[in-house]
């Protein structure tokens, strides 16, 4: 174990170009000192394999001990100790299947790197030795010594020699200390420092010592040996968060270590033990998704988890989540304001609790069919009422728009439209008919110079209530006119209203009376227009008689209508 230690050290001290400092060895001698030191400690582990971690070999038809040695091992001369380890006693036959025990100290270690596998907004990579960022993309390779940094909508993930996998997240910054492979064992030996930010690890399970995947942070480390689990740094590295999906993970910090079972996390500070495990929460359930989302921004729902202090939603373009289209962390169990492009995607939701730990996450499919998007609709407005039956209906013009779908029908499903227009060249549309007094329903969708057609509008519903009553002729005493219309049901009141015009803007009467009659001065000579509205108990409109019109002429022209017996009877006297 001493010896595994120092090599560990001294493999992770660097050295530093200069004058030797007073008393010091020179350059050149330290480093010859320490290349004796190393062989030291080989040959040590070649002595007493026994105190060395021990990788399994499974022979295959046509081994024998020096193409194995020439193969894996640093140097062919270990066939020996080989031999001797394994009890072998004839090197040229080697039983296929049979395993061999050889020391993970002997094998031939090489740098490997990991390559890059996904990358989404901004992602950059700081390269040995220059350490100038530099844009990535897929299937670039990073080694030992690089560094990466996600901006605030940037995601990555790599994959390692083993195909073990890593996801780092927005916001973040990691650097690749060590990436090592053990020969052709399939052992790895990988090394990396989360500064700050997020991710989330998929290491191949492993049987072999020799493989090691650590995360380091300022607060502390995690190791593993095959399992699912996130990491994440906040507080300028003052707070580290693990939490356990599959597997176990080691947690050390501050000269302690603990394990991690599935389905468990732990915060971390700096400079502190590792905290408690905590279970984590279980996955929030969805509510009420839609196979296909027709409006953007998006507006997503979930049953409130017990315990949870906020929630985290990841979009990525498939299940791999490889990548993310949208992350974001929400105060409450409503999320809005999810903006996305037209296409398939994948969503998931997990619980956050009090300590910032993330629990199990819940997924679901999404596609959006929102562009081009549709129209405003403007009249008839929502809820409107339409008198006359003839109304006239108006929608805004969306850039890029060719062509309108227009659709009414007397049902909001729509089954079996009344109207049915898809080649509507302008954002109007007058029915050629007169509607029956019912409800109506109305929407529509857009076609732009793609030739693509968008989804539907909001269904907007208006009325075209039964016809309202009509005024009989007026009665007049010489000063005022009388105006009477039939009685409606009980409770019912009316609104009676006369203008100069038909579009009743400026009205010279307009009361509201109890019983179906309303009286007015006498005017001036002249057209006019009157209607009778009947009102429900609220003051809302029910319904609106006809227009009429009504002419009252000069005093001399009433003459015409006296009877000729009363003019007569005038002139005698």
């Amino acid at each position: 174990m001493a010896a595994r230690n120092l090599v560990r050290i001294m493999g992770g001290k660097k050295l530093t170009a200069g004058r030797p400092a007073p008393g010091r060895r020179p350059r050149g001698a330290q480093i010859q000192l320490a290349s004796i030191l190393l062989f030291a400690i080989v040959e040590l582990a070649a002595m007493s394999p026994a105190l060395a971690q021990e990788w399994l070999y499974t022979v295959r038809p046509g081994d024998n001990i020096w193409l194995i040695s020439e193969f894996y091992l640093r140097d062919t001369s270990f066939w020996r100790a080989l031999q001797k380890l394994n009890a072998i006693a004839d090197p040229l036959h080697l039983l296929p299947g049979e395993k061999l025990r050889i020391p993970v100290a002997w094998l031939k270690i090489q740098p490997v790197p990991v390559r890059i596998i996904a990358t989404a907004g901004d992602v950059s990579a700081l390269r040995a030795p220059q350490n100038d960022p530099r844009p990535v993309s897929t299937d670039d390779l990073l080694y030992a010594g690089d560094e990466i940094r996600t901006g605030a909508d940037g995601s990555i993930t790599v994959e390692f020699a083993d195909g073990s996998r890593l996801f780092l997240a927005s916001n973040s910054r990691l650097v690749f200390d060590l990436l090592s492979a053990f020969g052709q064992s399939g052992m790895v030996d990988s090394r990396m420092r989360l500064e700050y930010g997020r991710n989330q690890s998929t290491v191949r399970p492993v049987l072999d010592a020799g493989s090691r995947y650590e995360t380091w942070t300022p607060a502390g480390i995690s190791a593993v040996r095959g399992t699912e689990f996130r990491t994440s740094v906040a507080e300028g590295g003052r707070r580290m968060n693990t939490e356990v999906l599959r597997g176990t993970v080691e947690l050390s910090a501050h000269g302690s270590t603990v394990k991690l079972a599935t389905g468990f996390g732990a915060r971390t500070e700096q400079g502190q033990q590792p905290g408690r495990a905590v279970r984590l929460l279980p996955p929030p359930k969805l509510v009420d998704i839609p196979a296909v989302e027709e409006r953007v921004p998006i507006r997503l729902q979930v049953e409130p988890v017990d315990g949870a202090a906020a929630y985290r939603l990841e979009i990525a373009p498939t299940a791999a989540f490889t990548s993310l289209l949208f992350d974001r962390v929400y105060p409450t169990a409503v999320f809005g304001g999810i903006d996305l492009d037209d296409g398939a995607a994948v969503l998931r939701v997990r619980a956050i609790d009090a300590l910032g730990l993330e629990g199990y996450t819940s997924t679901h499919d999404l596609v959006v069919d929102a562009r081009p998007e549709p129209p405003l609709l403007m009249l008839p407005q929502q809820e409107g009422m339409i008198f006359d039956g003839k109304p006239v209906f108006q929608w805004t013009e969306p850039d890029g728009a060719v062509s309108y779908h227009f659709q009414l029908a007397a049902s909001d499903d729509f089954a079996e439209p009344l109207l049915d227009n898809a080649a509507l060249t302008t954002a109007g549309y007058v029915p050629p008919q007169t509607l029956a007094p019912g409800t109506y329903f109305w929407r529509v969708a857009v076609t732009d110079r793609s030739t693509e057609k968008g989804p539907f509008s909001d269904v907007q519903r208006f009325r075209v209530p039964p016809p309202g009553p009509v005024a009989e002729p007026p009665e007049s005493d010489g000063d005022k006119l009388l105006f009477r219309w039939p009685e409606g049901a009980p409770g019912e009141r009316y609104r009676f209203q006369v203008a100069t015009n038909r579009a009743f803007d400026a009205p010279i009467v307009d009361v509201v009376v109890d019983e179906p009659r309303a009286e007015m001065p006498l005017p001036d000579y002249g057209t006019y227009y009157l209607r009778v509205l009947t009102l429900d108990d609220q003051g809302g409109v029910l319904r609106q008689g006809a227009v009429q019109e009504i002419n009252l002429s000069p005093p001399w022209y009433w003459l015409l209508f006296i009877p000729a017996g009363a003019v007569m009877f005038a002139l005698l006297l």
